[in-house]
């Protein structure tokens, strides 16, 4: 069975209005659809009309009964694979967990590709949002931009837009770091964990030969940061 949650989630990710949820989430648990017509007080025609919607939304093709079969293990597929745990090793250094790429990419990636997730999300079923990835990458891999924001109010998909542009441009660069600024780490404390090598001696702000240091040390690669939460920054001392 899956979950209401689930199925909202997945709503929201291909527009599926409330009324189309409501019959999808009955649809695929079985009932028929002269059952949910009375107990919806809609219309069956309405009903199918607003199903139509929800297997054009997700792609669902076919005729008959066999649309239906298709939506419930599209669906349920896709809720094991978000339910599946990602494996990882814990990075010596920072003590974080460092999740290899094949447990959440199963194209995998090459073994020199150095990646740590920190604390991302994981990434469940995403659909849509090929424009805006083709522009980033074109900004990060293509222009090779220095500094690019992903800006909008709270909830609309950029830390999954960002996990996701990751996983396909990760061969692209030497290493790559995901860090958070929700626990609101200190300065010294976020050179240490976004940068290793700065962190086996503690970096003195007002000493330019080490911050220069730093900067040739980061030159000498394509190192990929990447802070998630950054609205935190504001109350940072």
């Amino acid at each position: 069975m899956v979950p209401r949650e689930f199925l909202k989630t997945v709503a929201t990710r291909v527009g599926i209005s409330d009324n189309e949820l409501e019959v999808m989430a009955r649809a695929i648990q079985g009932e028929p659809m002269t059952a949910i017509s009375k107990q919806l007080g809609v219309r069956k025609d309405a009903l199918q009309k607003r199903l139509g919607e929800v297997y054009r939304k997700l792609n669902i093709t076919g005729a008959g009964p066999g649309k239906l079969a298709k939506l419930q293990q599209k669906l349920l597929s896709e809720y094991q694979a978000e339910g599946n745990n990602q494996g990882g090793q814990i990075n010596g250094q920072s003590g974080r967990k460092k999740r290899s790429m094949s447990g959440i990419d199963p194209q995998g990636f090459s073994s020199n590709i150095s990646i740590d997730w920190g604390n991302a999300p994981k990434l469940g079923a995403f659909y849509g949002r090929s424009e805006a990835l083709a522009t980033l990458k074109q900004g990060l891999v293509t222009e090779r931009a220095h500094l690019i924001m992903l800006e909008g109010m709270g909830g609309i998909g950029k830390t999954a837009l960002a996990v996701k542009l990751i996983q396909e441009i990760a061969p692209d660069f030497d290493q790559v770091i995901w860090r958070s600024l929700r626990d609101k780490p200190s300065p010294s404390e976020f050179i240490a964990s976004a940068f290793p090598a700065a962190s086996k001696t503690p970096l003195d702000w007002d000493d330019s030969e080490q911050i220069a240091q730093l900067l040739q040390n980061l030159s000498n690669s394509r190192y990929l940061l990447v802070i998630d939460e950054i609205e935190y920054i504001s109350q940072l001392g």
